[in-house]
């Protein structure tokens, strides 16, 4: 199929858990009828913490993304738990190296544990880590760190921004929803690789349906 979007070089689906996996479904849906691949961002133990593993990953939740995989689909790390300790979708953003690599672990011996195919890279929730995050994640074995303006590969920074939601329903969220098609004609007419992000939380929202029409 002709992709639309000459400079779409990813397509992302965040927030990849069991109690979102109907949603997630019907995102990825869409986009294989638009022929798109997409990299799942998984986080292992959403609703949980470093010591119990809240949703976890069910069996026939692995079965899922192992078939998944089989079709082309990227799996990577979204965090362990993707909250802080205040609930905010920030899990990365405050911890310390140690504290890092700690979670770090924990992620990649669950999805070990899990039998999940090898996972594509790391992506802390919501983009928010310390700057010496992609160090702490290449000593963790992470080949790749995603940020909100590119990924970085044993070294190398690839400039890749994001389209996305803001996330809520607040008057800024809904103002930047609205000039989405304005970033994508913007970095078209740059002719700068961008990638788009789809949470399962949009789906057939308003912001949903115009990040929908850019697949």
């Amino acid at each position: 199929m002709p992709q639309r979007y000459q400079y779409l070089r990813r397509v992302e689906l965040h927030d990849v858990w069991p109690s979102h996996r109907e949603r997630c479904e019907a995102w990825l849906e869409r986009c294989e009828a638009a022929g798109r691949c997409v990299d799942l961002l998984v986080v292992p133990r959403h609703a949980g913490n470093l010591q119990r593993s809240g949703e976890g990953m069910p069996e026939s939740f692995c079965d899922w993304l192992r078939d998944l995989s089989d079709h082309g689909h990227r799996l990577w790390l979204h965090g362990l738990v993707h909250a802080d300790a205040l609930g905010r979708d920030a899990e990365f953003q405050e911890l310390s190296s140690d504290e890092m690599h700690r979670r770090l672990d924990l992620g990649r011996r669950d999805w070990n544990v899990a039998a999940l195919p090898g996972f594509e890279g790391f992506c802390p929730p919501c983009w928010k880590a310390p700057g010496l995050l992609a160090s702490v994640a290449a000593e963790e074995g992470f080949l790749r760190t995603a940020s909100r303006w590119g990924i970085r590969e044993q070294g190398h920074f690839e400039l890749l921004p994001v389209v996305s939601s803001w996330g809520g329903d607040s008057p800024l969220a809904r103002t930047w929803g609205k000039g989405l098609g304005m970033q994508v004609r913007m970095l078209e007419r740059l002719r700068l690789p961008w990638r788009l992000v789809l949470h399962p939380q949009d789906l057939d929202t308003p912001v949903g349906n115009r990040l929908a029409s850019l697949l």
